[in-house]
């Protein structure tokens, strides 16, 4: 009789049982993964902001005050891609004392004036460092917010920058971060 020569390789369904095996594993790890990317690059602006605040607190033992440094445009860029710190900022931020090391991801500001609240409306007594970008690239301004105050009665909010809405800070002495925040011209 005749016998089948067998042949290597591999059959049709085989083949299609791989790749889909694949396609789920990639549709579970991507997402994953771009998170954790964006997580580390979130380190970035709780390292600098808890910086910014011992600057500030440092400045605020001398000069019994703190500091108002509006955020400067385009000091980093909304998005994944590191920029260097701006001429401009640096010059915003030389009374204070306070530069980043190398490339940022993230814009940086601190509030002492605008819209304090409670005990923190005396000028200069209370402070929120704000440090916003889009570290997910995902279109939207994710913010990190440190803020030293009182108590949520007795703070000064971050700034109102026109790219995102920024809120109200829910925790005073330590950081905070609000991701995905939808602009004030969205629909709500």
């Amino acid at each position: 009789m005749f016998q089948g020569r067998r042949r290597g390789g591999f059959t049709l369904i085989e083949l299609m049982i791989v790749v889909a095996i694949i396609g789920i594993l990639s549709a579970i790890a991507i997402p994953g993964y771009t998170y954790f990317q964006a997580r580390s690059r979130r380190a970035e602006a709780y390292t600098n902001l808890f910086a910014l605040i011992q600057t500030s607190d440092s400045y605020y033992a001398e000069y019994q005050r703190y500091l108002t440094i509006l955020p400067q445009p385009g000091a980093a860029p909304l998005g994944i891609r590191k920029q260097q710190w701006t001429p401009a900022a640096e010059a915003a931020f030389s009374g204070l004392g306070w530069n980043p090391e190398g490339s940022v991801f993230y814009d940086y500001g601190a509030n002492s004036d605008f819209g304090c609240l409670g005990s923190c409306a005396a000028r200069g007594t209370c402070v929120s460092a704000v440090a916003y970008g889009d570290v997910d690239a995902d279109g939207t301004v994710g913010v990190v917010l440190y803020t030293r105050g009182v108590d949520a009665a007795n703070i000064c909010p971050s700034f109102a920058l026109p790219t995102a809405y920024v809120p109200v800070p829910t925790k005073i002495n330590e950081p905070v971060t609000y991701t995905d925040l939808i602009p004030p011209s969205a629909p709500f």
